[in-house]
């Protein structure tokens, strides 16, 4: 009788067990998935400002004493003629690519975190210190790693649309009289060390005379080399050989291709924009132009302001000539007192006072400007007299040398009057 009694009270006492456990348990796990599903990630932010480009030494074998040279010299020359490239368009390769390492980072560092906080508590089983002190330690490490692995999960499950990238960057080539990295360094290696997203380098061979150069592009976030071409030229002839380089390794630098646009006009105070952006006065070439149809304004005052449409062709150059007739309009005759000073027609310097300007179809600001007093200006429009006069106020910076000079003005004419009375 007894014997049948005790498996039954053993069986009840394992039922209660398992479900004191299994409550626990759940409990535990529910509040593990709350901590998860709350936890707030910091998503990856680009902070590289510029698009960083490096050159190495081209490197080669067998090379007579003059091509070891230019094997030195052509990455330089090319960084230097590279250096006025204004900004890189990142390709949507480029931004997923960078977007992707960021968030590798921060796993790595999430994984790092988790790893310490492992390892802290692991340590805590050598605290010989106070039971219950001990214990309140292991809670509190426990928690930390749960924490840490909690953090780690939800940056994995951070999705790489939500990265974002900025698709234009400045160019940087380096600084001007930096050498070039040595050419025994392997690419993936020196980009990573150097920080760098661009690494130019190439190798030069002799040829029956000729000299053959290899040049190419790697991009480091997407781990692979994006630009490789050849090019062949005569010995000492390295500006004839660096033409061609320079132009393919622009359109990789820039990220698009371009175009040469050169826009000339009549006169040297005309204004030209390209695409509402003053690019010049007179004639001017801009290299590297944007391909595609621009538009192209020029306008001087006084004279008729015209715009042309231009289709600037990649490796092309577009030419544009764009003649004003000038508006009789007469002119305005300008002096100060004191003469001399500087005469400005917007931000362009005209001449000195006494001048004589033409006379604007629309209102424009003229600025005299003379050291030692402030600035005065003056309207011309149609409406403006044929002569204007200004009188040039001091400059208060100066202002207790004015009062005192002017007192002694005051003083010495008051002397002057006195000494004029008649005496009784």
């Amino acid at each position: 009788m007894h014997r049948k009694r005790f498996p039954a009270v053993g069986h009840l006492l394992f039922v209660l067990c398992a479900g004191v456990l299994f409550s626990v348990g759940a409990a535990t796990a529910s509040a593990s998935g709350r901590g998860e599903s709350d936890v707030e990630v910091e998503i990856p932010e680009d902070d590289r400002d510029e698009y960083l480009v490096g050159f190495q030494v081209f490197s080669g074998k067998e090379l007579s004493e003059q091509n070891r040279l230019l094997a030195r010299t052509i990455p330089r020359l090319l960084r230097e003629r590279l250096s006025v490239l204004p900004e890189h368009e990142l390709s949507e390769a480029e931004q997923r690519a960078l977007a992707r390492s960021l968030l590798e980072e921060a796993i790595r560092k999430a994984g790092a975190e988790l790893d310490a906080a492992v390892a802290a508590r692991a340590e805590l089983r050598f605290d010989t210190g106070r039971e219950d002190e001990r214990r309140r330690r292991i809670v509190a490490a426990e928690e930390k790693v749960a924490e840490a692995r909690a953090k780690l999960e939800a940056v994995k499950a951070v999705d790489l649309a939500r990265v974002e990238i900025a698709d234009r960057k400045p160019i940087s080539v380096g600084e001007e009289d930096a050498e070039p990295f040595d050419p025994e360094r392997l690419a993936v290696r020196l980009a990573r060390e150097e920080d760098l997203d661009l690494l130019v380098s190439g190798t030069l061979e002799e040829l029956d005379g000729s000299i053959v150069v290899e040049v190419e592009a790697y991009n480091r976030f997407l781990e692979r080399s994006i630009y490789r071409e050849r090019f062949v030229g005569e010995a000492g002839e390295s500006d004839a050989l660096l033409s061609p380089i320079r132009a393919g390794l622009a359109e990789v630098l820039l990220g698009r291709p371009w175009g040469t646009l050169s826009v000339t006009t009549s006169r040297d105070d005309t204004a030209i924009y390209l695409d509402d952006r003053l690019v010049g006065f007179g004639a001017v070439t801009i290299d590297y132009a944007r391909t595609g149809r621009r538009e192209v304004r020029v306008s001087r005052d006084g004279v008729s302001e015209r715009r042309e449409m231009v289709n600037v062709r990649p490796s092309q150059t577009a030419e544009v000539d764009v003649s004003l007739e000038a508006v009789q309009a007469g002119t305005v005759r300008i002096d100060s007192t004191p003469s001399g000073a500087d005469v400005y027609l917007g931000s362009i310097w005209q001449g000195v006072t006494p001048i004589t300007l033409d006379r604007p179809g629309a209102a424009r600001t003229v600025i005299l400007s003379r050291e030692g007093f402030l600035d005065e200006t003056v309207v011309l429009s149609e409406e403006v007299p044929d002569r204007v006069s200004r009188e040039l106020v001091p400059d208060p910076g100066n202002w207790p040398e004015v009062v005192q000079e002017r007192r002694d003005r005051f003083y010495r004419a008051f002397g002057w009057f006195a000494l004029s009375i008649p005496v009784p």
